[in-house]
């Protein structure tokens, strides 16, 4: 990591164009996020097999992170000048989507929902570069699957803070490689310096680096194994992520409709944390979708749907 000062930084538009709140490749899986967050992410990680013949095993978590992991003052700050620049223009609709996200900053833990694979890649520089900074494009191999660019923007919409934190690890010329970047996802808004552009970067403000420095990124944000060793791949931390009705349920649903295939052929195994049960799903065989309880899976999903 280069040398500089930590935290939240977004960039001026330079006298350029401003970003109203209404983001489209947010808006895109506004109407099915649950749903699209699974089929997006797991097609990621099933896109950065590492060793073929092994299954690719991916997670999905709840837990809860401390403000000061996710840099809250200064993101507090850029949040309230949004709620200003929408009273101003005006956008009632941004507004209020933006009062709730100062409501989750300022209630305590925050709420988030990490998703999180193994046997995978991590994000080396070029998917690093594609799935994190880059608009309009995506690093995708030939013959992967996905939205190939747009699929990106999934998780935010499931985000009350329009917030997600990126953490990767893998080895290269023998070394362990970390890296975490946080990315919010809001509208242009004044600073003392002048109107910003609506996205921002969490990491080393100057040129908004990733934090490589393993004692500047929060444990937090990490995935580790009971060691405290960080497990290679890559995880999503989703912040301000907002509890709802038949989560499990509904993830489920879509994990086992887009990866059928995946999973009954052994190539995916999909961990659904117990920590999500709010639908009351009492004979799961196993938090964890996978080929040997596949066909149990699906019973329980039709009966849930038909009661």
């Amino acid at each position: 990591m280069a040398g500089g000062v930590v935290g939240w930084h977004f960039p001026p538009t330079g006298g350029g164009k401003e970003d109203g709140y209404n983001d489209s490749g947010v808006a895109h899986f506004s109407g099915t996020p649950l749903y699209s967050l699974a089929r997006e992410t797991i097609q990621n990680s099933l896109d950065a097999r590492k060793i073929e013949g092994e299954p690719v095993e991916v997670d999905f978590e709840l837990i809860e992170v401390k403000p000061e992991d996710i840099g809250k003052t200064e993101l507090t700050r850029a949040v309230r000048s949004s709620i200003g620049r929408a009273q101003e223009l005006p956008d009632p609709d941004a507004e209020r989507a933006l009062q709730k996200a100062l409501e989750a900053l300022n209630g305590g833990p925050i709420h988030c929902l990490r998703v999180s694979d193994i046997n995978t890649t991590g994000l080396r520089e070029k998917n690093w570069q594609a799935l994190v900074k880059m608009q309009g494009f995506s690093q995708k191999d030939e013959g992967a699957g996905g939205s190939h660019g747009i699929g990106k923007y999934a998780p935010f919409a499931v985000s009350t803070l329009r917030t997600v934190f990126y953490w990767t690890c893998y080895e290269e010329d023998g070394k362990s490689v970390e890296k975490l970047q946080g990315k919010a996802v809001l509208m242009s808004h004044g600073t003392a310096t002048g109107r910003t552009q609506g996205t921002g970067f969490y990491g080393v403000k100057d040129e908004c680096e990733a934090l490589t420095d393993t004692e500047s990124i929060p444990d937090s944000l990490r995935r580790l194994n009971a060691d405290r060793v960080p497990l290679p791949g890559t995880a999503l931390v989703i912040t301000g992520f907002s509890e709802e009705a038949n989560l499990q349920q509904r993830i489920a649903s879509s994990v086992i409709e887009n990866y059928f295939y995946a999973i009954a052929n052994g190539a995916l195994k999909v961990l659904v944390d117990p920590g999500i049960n709010t639908t009351n799903l009492p004979d799961v065989p196993d938090v964890q979708i996978n080929a040997a309880n596949l066909s149990e899976w699906l019973e329980i999903l039709e009966d849930s749907i038909a009661s």
